[in-house]
């Protein structure tokens, strides 16, 4: 659980959300981002250009030393860069090549559509192209130099190019942080060792000017240390959280109206095993947010997988779903909040939007799969949602367990004997994979194969010092196994 806690830190933190430096990073640009925003989009569908760029300039230059300006750019390319799950809008995509078409010299169209096309590998060098040639229209433009540096982490810029882009866009105060914190992800690609990643955070962090965010850097150099090590474990150590919940309690008394800062606190506390601490911290990043949906969906992921509170976690996950009603991941965990609540026809639902929204995502069909396994007549549906996943991810042995039980069900079981055997060997053996394999063996007549499973099983399940399950019965005979 920690591991999935600390991938979604990553890409927030990655993405250069961190609220910038110099000002409160919610006391005013939270409202007027918005409003920045709705504005900015309505004016590029109208395909009115010009007030689409008048009112992105006026936002940054009227805000041009606090967070809202800084803020404004960061949500624009939240807005415009679809997650892996997530699917642009098809009139947003149309209308920015249009921009771009009718505006070949516009950097901010060029960037916004470098971002729109996403951090794909097929789609990178042709950002890439977009970007460079933004930079030839405006060789100052933060925007543009902030996304070209986010590019050059994925395309393995060399040092001294990178760090040339970084000084061009260094140099404007709200830019700080969230830069600070792609020169750390880039430090990291480059094989920075851990010391020499908290070593460089600390001396930002210590250096930096009286009331800026860039105390931020030591927990997210923690981070990529983490990421690095047995995250399940590192932020248990007493020294490591102790300079982690220091930083950000010194972040909160700094600007005590932020929503981010307090979520990202409690991702944290969550993996240090404070779950008192976290669901405080949710709870004050949940009073506090305006229009956050990474918020919502810290506080609902919370809720289900610590608190098992699953109404909470499924009123937390719509919120964020009207907020990002493109992103499928987020039916996909509302939809396993829905399951314990045995809401299933609402979790199907839920499960189908997210592969009509990302059909490329195997996960959807996978947690579909198990649902329709469990619903009396839909077990060939299941198989079905099942072989979509395994075509997407044949290296996954959790999807090729549960086609095993999907096939098993089915009576099918020369084909279930397979499936088993091909999840057994994609990794270490599993205790449930053994057990389902040993059944298959059993009702096979192959009563010494099952043998074998089953005390595999039994060692495994010892060795984690857990009860047997009822379904772990030996068979005893051949007579039995027929």
């Amino acid at each position: 659980m920690r591991i999935r806690v600390l991938a979604i830190f990553l890409l927030i933190s990655v993405a250069g959300l961190l609220p910038a430096a110099n000002s409160d990073p919610v006391a005013a640009p939270s409202a007027t981002v918005q409003e920045h925003l709705k504005a900015f989009t309505q004016a590029l569908l109208a395909h009115d250009y010009d007030r689409a760029e008048a009112r992105w300039q006026q936002a940054l230059d009227s805000e041009a030393r606090t967070a809202g300006g800084a803020l404004v750019a960061l949500a624009a390319l939240v807005e415009f860069m679809p997650l892996p799950d997530e699917s642009l809008s098809p009139e947003v995509l149309r209308a920015l090549g249009q921009w771009v078409e009718d505006r070949p010299r516009s950097a901010i169209a060029l960037t916004l559509r470098a971002v729109a096309r996403g951090l794909a590998p097929d789609t990178l060098h042709q950002g890439e192209r977009e970007l460079l040639l933004a930079l030839a229209q405006e060789p100052q433009s933060l925007l543009t130099l902030a996304t070209l540096l986010r590019f050059g982490i994925e395309l393995e810029y060399d040092r001294a190019r990178w760090d040339d882009l970084f000084e061009r866009a260094i140099t404007a105060p709200p830019y700080a942080p969230s830069l600070q914190l792609l020169r750390l992800t880039f430090l990291a690609r480059k094989g920075a060792s851990s010391e020499e990643l908290l070593r460089y955070a600390r001396r930002m962090a210590k250096t930096a000017d009286s009331g800026t965010a860039l105390v931020a850097l030591i927990p997210r150099a923690h981070e990529l240390v983490a990421s690095r090590s047995d995250g399940e474990e590192y932020f248990l150590q007493h020294e490591v959280w102790k300079e982690v919940r220091s930083s950000w309690e010194r972040l909160l008394l700094l600007f005590p109206s932020s929503a981010v800062y307090p979520a990202f606190f409690a991702t944290q506390a969550r993996l240090a095993g404070d779950n008192d601490l976290a669901e405080k911290l949710y709870a004050r990043a949940i009073a506090q947010s305006e229009q956050n949906w990474w918020i919502y969906k810290a506080g609902a992921d919370f809720q289900a997988d610590e608190l098992q509170n699953y109404g909470e976690a499924v009123n937390l996950y719509s919120k964020a779903i009207r907020l990002r009603p493109r992103l499928g991941s987020l039916y996909v965990s509302r939809g396993r909040s829905y399951q314990p609540l045995r809401n299933l026809a609402e979790a199907e639902a839920d499960y189908r939007m997210a592969i009509k929204l990302a059909p490329q995502v195997s996960v959807s069909y996978h947690h579909l799969g198990h649902l329709l396994r469990q619903l009396p007549g839909r077990t060939e549906e299941a198989l079905a949602a099942l072989d979509e996943a395994i075509r997407l991810a044949p290296a996954d042995s959790k999807l090729h367990l549960d086609r095993c039980l999907v096939l098993e069900q089915l009576r099918q079981n020369e084909a279930a004997l397979r499936a088993c055997s091909t999840a057994i060997g994609l990794e270490a053996p599993s205790e449930p994979a053994l057990l389902a394999r040993s059944r298959i063996y059993k009702a096979l007549g192959r009563q010494k194969e099952a043998l074998v499973d089953f005390h595999a099983a039994a060692r495994l399940r010892d060795a984690a010092g857990k009860t047997p399950s009822e379904s772990a019965q030996p068979p005893h005979s051949a007579t039995d196994a027929r």
